[in-house]
């Protein structure tokens, strides 16, 4: 076996070092150019037309919620969770296959307690929400 006597270069060593033995690194700075040029996008993601494959990105600006979803913890009796659960598969069942998404329990409780506060709003003490709390709950 014939050895051929090459001196071995650490390339990413000298590039690092910034001192290149022998002068610079052939096409370093035409590769920086190419890096520098190809890493911002050519077009914004939200000029890309949608297709099938890649559906069209939500307009911001026709979001009804006005705040950001904040995570919180509440207990449910067995009862209502299986219930839920339940009330989730059946409204799955329902949705076409695009839209199942909608149909997770934080929608549907987030959905429950807002017709509930409507209620209370608009009812005050005649509402559902009081009347079952009182019935629940007797003096």
């Amino acid at each position: 076996m014939i050895q051929k006597n090459k001196e071995k270069r650490d390339v990413l060593g000298n590039i690092l070092q910034n001192a290149p033995p022998g002068g610079a690194i052939p096409g370093l700075e035409e590769l920086t150019t190419l890096i520098e040029r190809y890493s911002q996008p050519l077009i914004k993601p939200e000029d890309i037309p949608s297709s099938p494959r890649r559906p069209a990105l939500p307009d911001k600006k026709k979001k009804k919620d006005s705040g950001v979803k904040t995570k919180t913890t509440h207990y449910l009796t067995r009862e209502v969770f299986k219930d839920l659960g339940a009330a989730n598969n059946f409204l799955r069942g329902l949705l076409p296959t695009g839209s199942k998404l909608l149909a997770t329990k934080s929608n549907i409780v987030n959905y429950a307690v807002k017709m509930l506060l409507e209620d209370f709003e608009s009812k005050g003490e005649e509402s559902e929400l009081v009347k079952k709390l009182l019935k629940d709950n007797p003096k």
